[in-house]
């Protein structure tokens, strides 16, 4: 997603070029695609200094342009996102569980989404100082409501990409955030080169690119139906690094590494309403292709119409759930000395 919750309005003949996996291209015949969101680097927290660095953008024409006449980020939902809570916080409580931080001074958890996981942080470690940061206004504000201000988690607006621990930082958390950000090793390993000695590093990502719902989802986006509006999405690579890959890059940054992956069976309730596993994908998966189609009135609830019986058959009811598999990959590092 992009940071940021305020809509952006260029005035006047402004180009860009499109960023890479952007729905900015070209048409048969050549006519730009004025594009209904604006193109970010796929599904990244991208800052508002990245908004005016395009270098090295790969696009599918050189010469391909398109005026923007106004921008709206893609915008999380924490009421969507919660629908699911207890499965969504369980691979985070398997994930701290691994962190062996006696009496950390300061904790962060970077992605804290609407807070409900990171307040779990002051019970594991009461004497820290706790704060939490995420690129999604609406998130945060949730975070806020809930502890009622001010209070024992300190949360914040603000880009991960941007983060670097300071000196007095023992542990840092990122729970199913890192898929959302291009060329994730790179920051993993700088966070891990800069932790202090005794420090630890906690990161979990999904690792279900490969699922029956994805390509569910990616297939739908490139039918003729829908490749004209989000062909970009259905091209996305999103395969996160394995264990044995987190492994290596933790150990090249100094740290112990202990990195594992396990796929959990969510049995998703059966209400009357949506299938369940639509209800789940519209919290994350399913936000770019709402945000793509958000200037053709009708086009997403059309497209969750058609998304809906296949999952239903990916996916079949049973004594009333829906086993849901959800592959997840764990990653911790500590820096002994």
């Amino acid at each position: 997603m992009c940071s940021g919750g305020a809509r952006l309005t260029l005035n006047g003949p402004v180009s860009y070029r499109p960023v890479r996996h952007s729905v900015a291209r070209r048409e048969p015949g050549g006519k730009p695609i004025e594009p209904r969101i604006m193109p970010c680097m796929r599904g990244s927290m991208l800052s508002w200094a990245g908004l005016r660095d395009l270098r090295g953008a790969r696009y599918r024409q050189s010469k391909t342009y398109v005026r923007f006449v106004s921008w709206r980020p893609v915008m999380w939902n924490p009421e969507t996102y919660l629908r699911f809570a207890d499965d969504r916080g369980r691979p985070f409580h398997d994930l701290v569980a691994r962190v062996a931080a006696d009496r950390p001074r300061q904790v962060v958890d970077l992605g804290c989404g609407p807070g409900n996981l990171t307040a779990t942080l002051t019970t594991r470690w009461p004497d820290a100082q706790v704060s939490g940061i995420d690129s999604s206004p609406e998130m945060i504000e949730k975070a806020l409501a809930d502890q009622g201000g001010p209070g024992p988690v300190a949360y914040r607006v603000g880009d991960v990409r941007d983060y670097l621990p300071g000196a007095e930082v023992d542990v840092i958390v990122t729970n199913a955030v890192l898929q959302w950000v291009p060329g994730q090793e790179e920051l993993v390993g700088r966070w891990a080169r800069a932790l202090r000695p005794g420090g630890w590093l906690a990161l979990q990502v999904p690792g279900n690119h490969d699922s029956a719902a994805h390509q569910a989802l990616r297939g739908l986006c490139a039918s003729s139906r829908w490749s004209a509006l989000l062909g970009e999405i259905a091209e996305q690579p999103r395969s996160a690094p394995g264990p044995q890959e987190y492994a290596a890059l933790l150990r090249a940054a100094g740290c112990a590494a202990d990195t594992w992956e396990t796929t959990y069976v969510h049995q998703l309730p059966v209400t009357g309403g949506p299938h369940p596993v639509l209800i789940w994908l519209t919290g994350t998966a399913l936000r770019p292709v709402r945000a793509a189609l958000a200037g053709e009135p009708g086009a997403w609830e059309r497209y969750c119409a058609e998304l809906e019986p296949i999952l239903a058959a990916a996916h079949p009811a049973d004594g009333g759930v829906v086993d849901f598999p959800f592959r997840r990959v764990f990653a911790v590092g500590h820096r002994v000395s």
